[in-house]
């Protein structure tokens, strides 16, 4: 972590240790300032080292009086890469975290088990229960048995997600399917609108089916109308 001892006017710029406090030396001289005699102090850029203590910010002077004892000061740089920190967990690195720090205040968190007992590891939503006393799904069911290992905040939408569409914008104001894109997820929908459309009329199935295709561009809906005309004929 440190090396062996030099001055401070010879230390590299970055962290040293001096007596047990932590300083830094800048890669700067030092600003010195002379009083002119008549209340003014002139500040020049000297040739002297400009460091500081970490813990307090002040100005390094370790004791000495002149900045030129304090360049002689003896110092040990820290080696930053040296230094090995506790490596953190793969869980703790993909962004879970221990249950110790988890919210209880009904948050819907990702929940994750750790592999145990021949069963694998695995990722269900949940939140804490303050009526059950535990860790439950999102309907409030207690997972059972053994608690989740590690929690992680769900992700924040996309701001460019579309909103859920409303019955009425499924359908229209005036019960006419909207123009939409043809979409697997409309076709119940559109398929209801146009069956409203037609119902009663005294189209055949073909005719029907014809002029939903025109009118909605939807062959899926088309096809589900005409079948169900074709089987009221």
């Amino acid at each position: 972590m440190t090396t062996e001892q030099v001055t401070l006017q010879a230390c590299p710029p970055g962290l040293f240790l001096f007596n047990g406090y932590l300083g830094f030396k800048t890669e700067y001289p030092a600003t010195v300032g002379k009083d002119n005699g008549n209340g003014e102090v002139t500040w020049t850029v000297s040739c002297w080292p400009e460091a500081y203590v970490v813990e307090s910010g002040e100005f390094f002077w370790g004791g000495a009086k002149t900045h030129a004892d304090r360049a002689t000061l003896l110092v040990s740089p820290v080696n930053m890469c040296s230094i090995n920190p506790t490596p953190a967990t793969g869980a703790e690195c993909a962004g879970w975290r221990t249950m110790e720090s988890a919210p209880i205040d009904g948050e819907r968190l990702n929940l994750c088990w750790q592999a145990d007992g021949g069963l694998p590891a695995h990722v269900e939503l949940g939140k804490w229960s303050a009526s059950q006393g535990g860790w439950c799904n999102t309907y409030g069911k207690p997972f059972g048995p053994g608690d989740p290992d590690f929690w992680q905040r769900l992700p924040t939408p996309p701001n460019d997600v579309p909103a859920t569409p409303t019955p009425e914008q499924r359908t229209g104001q005036e019960g006419d399917a909207e123009e939409v894109s043809d979409d697997a997820q409309w076709t119940v929908a559109r398929a209801s609108a146009a069956w409203r459309a037609c119902a009663g009329s005294q189209e055949d199935a073909d005719t029907a089916a014809a002029r939903i295709i025109e009118q909605y561009g939807d062959r899926r809906a088309a096809a589900a109308i005409a079948a169900r005309k074709g089987r009221e004929e």
